[in-house]
């Protein structure tokens, strides 16, 4: 018998000690009314398990979809990165986003590209969007000298290159420097 006593002491201690915490743990929450309930996540709210989340889009006011002018470099790089991976979300979305102007000539075929360039916060590192500026525009006399500030408002295109590569791309209608 002492043997069992023995063994069930400890157990009977704890379970007195821990409903002697429990209750003094009960007398220090507040009153039920402070209490905020969280909402419930489930599988299908886009907010349980692996699922990646993507920025939200803003809600169409007037002409411009995505402000990225109006956004942090954290925000700025989340809504470049899901245009890369999700297109499809954003083709047709008019953008305005602010950055230093690029061009660079492909060798094999001479054309011109343009790119407005978004550092982030810390500018180690860079981001790029080409655009392509609508109307009769010669380079260099109607463009910005390169590394110039300028803000870009055109809308997200996405084009099919041979081999069936997808690339997407900015058909600007302003550009101010």
């Amino acid at each position: 018998m002492k043997g069992r006593a023995a063994y069930l002491l400890p157990i009977f201690l704890t379970l007195i000690l821990s409903a002697g915490c429990k209750a003094k743990a009960q007398r220090q929450m507040p009153p039920a009314q402070t209490l905020q309930e969280e909402p419930v996540r489930t599988p299908d709210d886009g907010t349980f398990g692996n699922k990646r989340q993507t920025p939200p889009l803003p809600q169409k006011s007037g002409k411009i979809d995505v402000d990225l002018t109006k956004m942090n470099a954290n925000m700025i790089y989340s809504y470049i990165f899901e245009m890369v991976v999700d297109p499809d979300s954003y083709t047709g979305k008019t953008i305005k986003v602010s950055g230093f102007f690029y061009s660079v000539v492909d060798e094999e075929s001479g054309e011109r590209y343009f790119a407005v360039i978004i550092p982030d916060a810390l500018a180690c590192c860079k981001q790029g969007m080409e655009f392509k500026w609508l109307g009769n525009h010669t380079y260099p006399e109607d463009y910005p000298a390169e590394n110039q500030e300028i803000t870009i408002t055109g809308t997200y295109k996405t084009d099919t290159m041979e081999g069936d590569i997808t690339y997407s791309y900015l058909e600007v209608s302003e550009l101010i420097f």
